[in-house]
């Protein structure tokens, strides 16, 4: 539904995100203004309706990042095991001993205050989530024959892993 919405903003917002009537500031709730309007004589409704597409675009691309990384460290943790598996796993442990909004707070201060920054500071606190995840499975699937026997015939690591 909010995707739909989405896409279809333009035609069924009744004003701009950014159109202006200074007449009408700070109205209450109408029929005219159904969430009223700002200081400005912005109309809410509209607003909210166009934050949907920042909103459903920040949450899609942030997930998207955390389950690429958090997948891409948690196969190579699981499947090489030893040195490379407990480095990759204290540093999974060291993030989320941190409040989530603490680390999050942590990396916006150090790239700066933007969307794609927010957007980057909620995937990583969301890598370890995915990372122990799929370590875990991989832990188990890599005992499995058909690893052993590709292994067996000479198959390269990459090519098992992205099989």
């Amino acid at each position: 539904f909010f995707i739909i919405i989405a896409i279809i903003v333009p035609w069924i917002a009744p004003y701009g995100f950014k159109e202006q009537v200074m007449s009408e500031r700070m109205q209450a709730p109408s029929s005219k203004h159904w969430f009223g309007a700002d200081d400005f004589g912005r109309d809410i409704f509209s607003r909210v309706l166009y934050g949907s597409r920042i909103s459903l675009w920040v949450g899609f691309f942030s997930v998207l990042g955390s389950v690429v990384v958090g997948t891409f460290l948690g196969i190579v943790a699981g499947y090489y095991g030893r040195w490379v598996d407990t480095i990759i796993s204290r540093i999974f442990d060291i993030m989320l001993a941190f409040p989530s909004i603490l680390l999050a707070i942590a990396v916006v201060a150090i790239l700066g205050p933007s969307l794609q920054n927010a957007l980057i500071a909620i995937a990583v606190i969301n890598v370890p989530n995915f990372g122990r995840l799929v370590r875990s499975k991989v832990l188990s699937i890599k005992q499995e024959e058909y690893i052993m026997s590709a292994r067996a015939i000479g198959m390269k690591d990459s090519r098992i892993l992205f099989r």
